[in-house]
């Protein structure tokens, strides 16, 4: 049952959950109990993640703007990646048509931010040297990495058409 549109292991649940939804069925919590190892993960795992971005696209495209609510989904942070990554391409912008000040206080806003989802990042430990690394240089990548990948699906995706409760899926 799952929407093969979904490439990867994220929301291709939910979106199996809203359209079981519309169509009639209900979804009771059961007690099970499954155990998932976790990978071994390396320095960027969480950059390539990024990817899931335009999963959501398509969740939008699929389900209405209203999904997130109706799934019991986080928001998570693509709000605050865009404005992060707007305020540093401001800055450049500042930076290449001689506005100094401009560039300045739009090169903070970035930085405020960046640090920001650093701090977020790497509160809850290890906080070790290797760890602070790994989260100081991805916290610099992922903003602009998830904004690229929910632009580019944006971009890509055909006119929004969600499910209208007829039987008959996008």
């Amino acid at each position: 049952g799952f929407d093969e549109r979904f490439r990867r292991a994220f929301r291709e649940d939910a979106d199996l959950a809203l359209r079981l939804d519309a169509a009639g069925w209900r979804i009771a919590e059961g007690e099970r109990q499954t155990v998932h190892p976790v990978r071994a993960a390396d320095r960027w795992v969480s950059v390539r993640a990024q990817r899931g971005n335009a999963d959501d696209v398509l969740m939008n495209r699929l389900h209405g703007p209203g999904w997130w609510r109706r799934a019991g989904a986080e928001r998570g942070r693509l709000p605050r990646h865009l404005a992060v990554t707007a305020a540093a391409c401001a800055a450049l912008g500042g930076l290449a048509t001689g506005r100094p000040r401009a560039a300045a206080l739009l090169g903070g806003l970035w930085l405020l931010g960046t640090g920001e989802f650093f701090y977020a990042r790497l509160s809850p430990g290890p906080r070790t040297r290797d760890e602070s690394l790994t989260m100081a240089l991805s916290s610099l990548l992922i903003p602009p990495l998830a904004t690229f990948h929910w632009t580019r699906a944006r971009l890509q995706a055909p006119p929004a058409r969600w499910y209208d409760g007829t039987g008959v899926w996008p």
